[in-house]
């Protein structure tokens, strides 16, 4: 006659349903704190997908264009004969926006002296 093994169910005694019960508790546990830390991890690294993606987006538009976005420096001035305020880039000295003075801008002008009214336009 031949023997053999068979994965059979059994009865837990008392103590190994405790045992089991802590295990399970624990197993749970650690569980849920992989699945905190892996959420964490994934928004993380959304994040700094994210970083580089908006990189990209910059770069790409910079070569494609030749030019990119700066600070520079402007300077408000008034041109008395047209009524106009025009923001002048102080690099280029180009022109970037011109306004219509208003009354108060232009009224202002009237108490600079002819020198300094001379100079502003």
């Amino acid at each position: 006659m031949s023997t053999e093994k068979r994965e059979l169910m059994c009865v837990l005694t008392e103590s190994e349903w405790k045992e089991r019960a802590k295990d399970h508790a624990r197993f749970s546990q650690r569980k849920e704190q992989l699945q905190d830390q892996n959420k964490q991890q994934a928004a993380e690294m959304k994040e700094r997908i994210s970083g580089c993606s908006a990189q990209i987006k910059k770069l790409r538009r910079a070569v494609l264009k030749g030019a990119e976005p700066r600070e520079v420096e402007c300077e408000w001035r008034a041109d008395f004969h047209s009524r106009q305020r025009h923001l002048t880039r102080l690099d280029t000295n180009e022109v970037i926006q011109s306004v219509t003075m208003t009354l108060d801008e232009l009224q202002g002008s009237l108490s600079l002296t002819p020198d300094e009214a001379e100079q502003q336009s």
